[in-house]
């Protein structure tokens, strides 16, 4: 079955400036498209706004479908406001094309990935084509599984599980480790309650994508991260989640015992077992009866984990070596030994961390010889001749590397490695006579095969979808709003006198009926703090109560008063 594609960016056409979907492929319907353009990631959304910094993104799509995306930070807008280009990649699939991943969208992107399909161009294309994606993945990493066990650890990681299946919308405050626990979330959950979780492993928080899950930096006071208290997310954070107990019961007990004991064989068959039907609700159930299994077939499997993966128990030690004695050849030959037996045992994450450590050693070396250069390159380019697949996820762990030890050297290296190892062979094209740019207008329908029940789903453009589509600044000022609205309401002054201003300006500029959608969802924000504030005729937090009147007068007028008296389920714009 054939991919769909897109691509959201900022850029200047005949059609206007700003961000917006820029192509897409024929097959991407009206509807999603529109989607698209809303949940698109625009200027300042990667909360790491260094260049290279990146985003994986999943979630559904109204049609039926599922968008899978990679964002970065790509060069510089064209529109010189400074910062980095916003670029976004997007992989529309089927659930039939999904399922033949696991479910998981981690495992289809790699394949993606492999074949060269959602790499930043510099230029975006003027036709977008579907693609043939060949292959399947029962979504199971084993080697991933290890690596959580042993960082940041059985206990803390079914902490973060049991948060993320007991919240409705949760803010992860985990860093660059925001992408390891959401991937092993997906690992370790039936396929069928996998596609419940929409996800972002980068982006700043907009109530514009309502994911299930938010990566953020580590830190919550980090400028522009500080989202729960406004915006109603339960906050899971991994440095106060150092020393959690152990879970007592249900799901999240039974992956903390297979971490314990590492039985992956033994979750990775049960994992693959049909379970029709099977809901999040039923895990404790199921969960149960795995465990009994479990300890019958090993009576010693809640013992303590004393397994490392192959490799992994000498890693550490030579990384102290190399740190030591970076230029000794008995170091790197060692170091070199390592690396074949990883590829040898296909333990593909230990090879790919090879490489990285090496890396960030010698980048951290001032007059490293040239003959090191030549070393890495040779494992690359061993990576390449074992897996190319191997060789692209080196090198997007290579992407994470600070400046400071030589990110852009180590990115070039492996940039001239794939110059002149065999290519990888390219994605076939999928009838490239029909293509099209979206550019805002309407889509022809003639231009894609919809089926008459496929146009049946096909429902009307929201106000906010197709003021976005039609004006890509539009978008941008939305958001503004958003932050600002949001900031007054959590009682902060200088937010509340912008938005006297901004209310107004906002009206004038993009008319009532585009911003009807954002305000009620204002409102019920507002409603809900106003209700925490007031207990029976007692205000117990008159400021804040004063600062969501404040901002509903604004917003309603008179009626604010009379909203705020009989609650959420009066009108909000009679």
């Amino acid at each position: 079955m054939e991919i769909e594609q897109a691509i959201f960016t900022s850029l200047a056409n005949r059609h206007g400036a700003g961000y917006q979907l820029a192509a897409a492929s024929p097959g991407v319907r009206e509807v999603d498209a529109r989607r698209l353009a809303v949940w698109g990631p625009s200027h300042d959304s990667l909360w790491d706004g260094r260049s290279g910094a990146a985003s994986i993104n999943f979630h559904p799509l109204p049609s039926g479908v599922f968008c899978i995306s990679r964002t970065t930070a790509t060069g510089t807008e064209f529109s010189g406001r400074g910062g980095a280009n916003v670029y976004t990649h997007c992989l529309i699939v089927t659930a039939e094309v999904l399922a033949r991943f696991g479910n998981n969208p981690f495992a289809l992107l790699t394949a993606a990935s492999a074949k060269g399909f959602v790499e930043a161009r510099q230029a975006v294309p003027e036709r977008l084509t579907a693609s043939r994606l060949p292959g399947r993945s029962t979504g199971f990493e084993s080697e991933l599984l290890r690596r959580i066990a042993a960082e940041p650890g059985a206990s803390q990681f079914a902490s973060f599980l049991t948060a993320a299946l007991k919240q409705p919308r949760l803010a992860l405050f985990a860093g660059v480790k925001s992408e390891l626990l959401i991937r092993g979330l997906f690992c370790c959950l039936p396929p069928a309650c996998r596609i419940a979780f929409s996800f972002s492993t980068g982006l700043r928080y907009s109530p514009r994508r309502p994911f299930r899950l938010v990566g953020l930096p580590e830190e919550k006071s980090t400028p522009g991260c500080r989202i729960p208290d406004r915006h109603g997310l339960h906050a899971w954070c991994l440095v106060e989640e150092r020393k959690p107990l152990a879970p007592r019961e249900g799901w999240p007990r039974f992956i903390h015992d297979v971490l314990e004991s590492g039985r992956y064989e033994f979750l990775k068959q049960r994992l693959n077992e049909k379970h029709n039907g099977l809901e999040i609700a039923n895990l404790p159930h199921l969960a149960e009866r795995l465990r009994e299994q479990m300890h019958a077939a090993c009576p010693t499997s809640s013992a303590p984990r004393a397994a490392t993966p192959p490799g992994m128990a000498t890693l550490g030690e030579l990384t102290l070596q190399l740190r030591s004695e970076p230029f000794s050849g008995a170091v790197w030959d060692r170091w070199q030994a390592t690396h074949g037996a990883s590829l040898d045992s296909q333990n593909t994450d230990l090879a790919a961390e090879i490489v990285f450590r090496a890396c960030q050693v010698f980048g951290a070396q001032s007059g490293s010889p040239d003959e090191l250069r030549q070393r890495i390159a040779d494992l690359l380019e061993r990576q390449f001749g074992h897996d190319p697949l191997l060789f692209r996820h080196t090198r997007e762990r290579l992407s994470t590397l600070k400046a400071v030890f030589g990110r852009d050297r180590w990115l070039a290296l492996a940039a001239e490695v794939e110059s002149r190892c065999p290519r990888i062979e390219a994605p076939r094209e999928a009838n490239p006579s029909v293509c099209r740019r979206y550019d805002g207008a309407p889509i022809a329908s003639t231009s894609r095969s919809v089926s008459g029940t496929a146009s049946r789903l096909e429902e009307p453009p929201s106000p906010s979808e197709t003021l976005a589509r039609k004006t890509p600044d539009a978008l941008g000022q939305l958001e503004l709003l958003d932050d600002t609205v949001f900031e007054a309401i959590a009682g902060k002054r200088q937010a509340l006198d912008r938005l006297r201003t901004l209310w107004p300006q906002t009206l004038s500029m993009l008319g009532p009926e585009a911003v009807d959608e954002s305000k009620e969802q204002y409102v019920r924000h507002a409603l809900t703090v106003w209700h925490d504030c007031v207990e029976g005729e007692t205000i117990r937090t008159p400021e804040l109560a004063v600062a969501v009147m404040d901002v509903m007068t604004i917003l309603l007028g008179e009626n604010a008063q009379r909203i705020c008296r009989t609650g959420p389920s009066s009108p909000p714009f009679a």
